[in-house]
């Protein structure tokens, strides 16, 4: 099940988060400002255990960038990621959607749900 995050999720989301090395991310002030920030942040919940969590940022109108999907490895390749990047990118085609798709082994699944890799794309890579 897909849905929004809520504050009762925090611990959930911030251990999952740690469990993938986004340790930074998974600080409980700063995921909880990152939330805030985002126009929707979602979870995926399964036998009452959270196994998913993604956020992103758009206008709803023509830009929008993800900035986090993560599933629990063991969880991984049955539909839970492309679910919530459903959920966060709605079915709008007018929007343009990115992504800092850094993890690796991530391409195959970012290709197979219609993602492809972008020859016009800045980065200004944040530093430590």
């Amino acid at each position: 099940m897909i849905r929004l995050a809520r504050p009762e999720d925090l611990d959930a989301i911030s251990a999952l988060l740690m469990a993938e090395g986004w340790d930074s991310r998974a600080e409980p002030d700063r995921l909880v400002a990152a939330i805030a920030a985002a126009t929707r942040a979602v979870v995926a919940k399964e036998d009452a255990e959270i196994v998913g969590f993604g956020r992103c940022v758009t206008d709803d109108v023509s830009n929008g960038y993800l900035s986090m999907v993560i599933v629990a490895p063991h969880r991984r390749g049955r539909g839970i990621g492309r679910a919530m990047v459903d959920a966060l990118t709605g079915d709008d085609p007018r929007v343009t959607w990115v992504l800092r798709a850094g993890h690796p082994g991530s391409d195959g699944f970012w290709e197979a749900i219609g993602f492809r890799r972008s020859e016009i794309a800045y980065e200004r890579v944040r530093r430590a």
